[in-house]
């Protein structure tokens, strides 16, 4: 059974899995990813305990790298579209 980009955006931020540039690229492609990391972080932030802020502080470092690889796009866009 393949895992779904929600499962392994949940087994990085839980199990401690290291981020990578293939998930990294899937989250920072799909709108829908996006957003259910950014309900993730509302969930993290009202659950008690030193897991919950470790598992934030990894999901931050996710969105971190998702933004980095969204602006890379952008600007690469931009680039390549001729001047008006």
């Amino acid at each position: 059974m393949t895992e779904s980009l929600t499962q392994r955006l949940l087994r990085t931020v839980l199990e401690g899995d290291p981020l990578d540039d293939e998930l990294v690229n899937e989250v920072a492609a799909s709108p829908d990813a996006q957003a259910e990391a950014v309900r993730l972080v509302g969930v993290f932030a009202q659950l008690p305990g030193d897991g919950a802020r470790v598992a934030e502080a990894r999901l931050d470092q996710l969105l971190d790298a998702v933004s980095l690889v969204a602006v890379g796009h952008i600007v690469m866009s931009d680039v390549a579209q001729p001047a008006k």
